[in-house]
């Protein structure tokens, strides 16, 4: 009996040194969640959460999507607690805002969250977030991203908000990828090499963001002396800005951007610049109207604008300063640079086209000139006919002839 006695007073002991937080998930992130130390936090102790918040956090903890629960504690500071999913979006805030309180470590959006907040917590239903725009802090700096979800009020039976519960799923790569499509897909073959350089302009207006800047030089040849390039168009600058010279020589001139053109022509590709690493002086667009962001970029991509062998002319373009240069930037250059490159290759057969068919029409009409000058000279009856046997024209003796045999039947 004695030994029955001890054997149940242990199972009593162990009953009461379990924690509600032994039914979380048995992985690293709730692994994470017990070692975190809740005293420091306006939340306190674990074991002094209430049973709503205790509630909560095993749901988030069971959710499989991104999800992060806001949670009021002590001085009304909205504490962070967020599920695995949650990470990759929590990003470099990771795991600093783990316990965390929103206005510290959402304190470049907090605006705009405590606004969908307090509207939720209003209405007493889910604040709803399609594809919205928040300038995130990563790697130090404001990145542009979008996120759709919602933020649900968390309100006890006695009609109190306690919290709220934010499912989120980031949509930036979705958003982006399709507005760079549209760019792309607007850029179409031109009536002309002048029009062109115009049109492509035209097709970067609604796309402030990806190109808050860019400029056009063609690219062209002289009987005498070497080729010079002249400026045809740009967006994001005015024409009279100081970066901005009307013409110049490309293998001497040191204005502007002709030096970087000339880089370009001599590898014949592509060419990246950084401000901030000293290859473009801050000068160059000092004073500028950043379009987009209205922040100035700090990189920066000169494209050359081929068709077959030949290089026709050059795009400088500053890349979007709100997203990193990543795989995904690197492929818009790479497919803007194919896009443009078909496009005028298109444009110069197309023109040259037209140029062949006028040349062709002016030497017809010379011939029949000619011809009618020549016939008409010529005593004898001369006349040409369409492929349908109709008398397209004939001399004055053919006509005579024509009309003396109508009459003779």
């Amino acid at each position: 009996m004695a030994g029955l006695s001890q054997d149940t007073a242990s199972l009593h002991g162990h009953m009461r040194s379990t924690s509600w937080t032994d039914s979380l998930p048995r992985t690293e992130h709730a692994g994470f969640f017990r070692k975190t130390d809740w005293t420091r936090t306006p939340l306190g102790p674990v074991k002094s959460w209430s049973s709503n918040l205790r509630q909560m956090v095993l749901y988030l903890f069971a959710d499989t999507r991104p999800a992060c629960l806001f949670w009021y504690g002590r001085g009304a500071h909205k504490v962070i607690i967020y599920n695995d999913s949650y990470i990759p979006i929590a990003s470099t805030k990771h795991p600093e805002a783990f316990g965390s309180t929103c206005a510290v470590i959402w304190s470049e959006v907090y605006e705009e969250v405590e606004f969908a907040m307090r509207k939720a917590e209003a209405s007493r239903y889910a604040a709803t977030m399609e594809n919205q725009l928040f300038l995130i802090e990563r790697e130090g700096c404001l990145e542009e991203a979008y996120f759709q979800g919602n933020f649900v009020p968390l309100i006890n039976p006695d009609g109190k908000t306690e919290g709220f519960y934010n499912s989120v799923l980031e949509s930036t790569t979705a958003v982006i990828s399709g507005r760079r499509s549209k760019t792309l897909l607007a850029l179409n073959s031109s009536l002309s090499k002048e029009a062109f350089w115009h049109d492509v302009m035209r097709s970067f207006e609604s796309n402030g963001n990806d190109i808050p800047l860019a400029i056009i030089y063609s690219l062209e040849y002289q009987t005498e002396g070497g080729p010079f390039c002249k400026y045809q168009a740009s967006i994001g600058i005015d024409h009279d800005h100081s970066a901005v010279v009307p013409c110049g020589d490309l293998q001497t001139s040191a204005e502007g951007l002709i030096p970087y053109f000339r880089r370009v022509f001599a590898t014949r590709g592509p060419l990246s610049l950084r401000n901030d690493a000293g290859t473009l002086a801050d000068r160059l667009f000092k004073g500028n109207h950043w379009r987009g962001f209205g922040i100035p970029s700090s990189r920066f991509v000169v494209l050359p604008l081929s068709a077959g062998e030949g290089i026709l002319g050059f795009l400088f373009w500053a890349l979007n300063p709100r997203r990193p240069h990543d795989e995904d930037s690197k492929q818009f250059v790479e497919l803007l640079s194919r896009q443009l490159q078909s496009s005028l290759t298109s444009t110069v057969f197309l023109e040259q086209a037209r140029l062949n068919q006028k040349k062709l029409e002016t030497e017809l009409a010379l011939a029949e000139s000619r011809f009618k000058t020549m016939a008409e000279l010529n005593p004898s009856g001369m006349y040409y006919i369409s492929p349908r046997g109709e008398v397209l024209y004939g001399n004055d003796t053919c006509m005579s002839a024509f009309s003396n045999n109508r009459q003779a039947n």
